[in-house]
C-alpha cells in the first residue's frame, strides 16, 4: 500500500495487516500494549534522542 500527494509517494509497508501492531507488541513486550495505531520514528542516536524524555520520566 501507498499514499501519494503532490510532494511525493510514501509506501507503506505491510499496511492492512490488522495483526501487525498485535505481532510487534507481542516481540517487544510480551503482551499488548499499544491501541489500534503504531507510529514509529527513525532517529540516528536513540540514546540522545530519548535522554530528555527520560529525564523528565515520560
Amino acid at each position: 500500500m501507498a499514499f501519494s500527494s503532490d510532494g511525493g509517494r510514501v509506501p507503506i509497508p505491510g499496511a492492512g495487516r490488522a495483526n501487525r501492531a498485535e505481532f510487534i507488541d507481542e516481540v517487544k513486550a510480551g503482551r499488548r500494549v499499544a491501541g489500534h495505531i503504531r507510529v514509529a520514528f527513525e532517529v540516528s542516536d536513540v540514546t540522545a534522542t530519548t535522554a530528555k524524555p527520560t529525564a523528565a520520566g515520560s
